[in-house]
């Protein structure tokens, strides 16, 4: 059976590269935790190379004192939720990224564990 994609409101805790974030997430009931999450869709230059930098840059620029609503529903093999980002105004990050050519298409399939 498929999960449903749940939703929560999120901050900025710190950004790790292009594509992957530690957030802090309203669960719910005041409870609060710390989550690494990975961009659904996209695929950011890895670190060390020449775009990383200007990647986790935009990321940390994008989110920065933003709440945001975090959209997942898996899991990716290391442990990371694989999450759509969302603005107030209902723009998604992993889009942004793109758009910026900071960010390739990365193959769902690739994605879930």
């Amino acid at each position: 059976m498929k999960s449903q994609p749940r939703r929560f409101p999120a901050t900025l805790r710190r950004v790790i590269d292009g594509d992957t974030v530690v957030l802090s997430c309203d669960l719910g009931f005041h409870v609060w935790a710390d989550i690494d999450f990975r961009l659904a869709r996209i695929n950011c230059p890895e670190i060390g190379t020449p775009k990383a930098q200007e990647a986790k840059e935009f990321t940390e620029a994008w989110l920065d004192g933003r709440t945001i609503t975090i959209e997942t529903s898996k899991c990716d093999r290391y442990g990371r939720w694989i999450a759509e980002i969302i603005s107030e105004t209902g723009r998604k990050l992993s889009d942004e990224l793109l758009l910026a050519g900071l960010a390739e298409s990365y193959p769902k399939s690739k994605e879930t564990k």
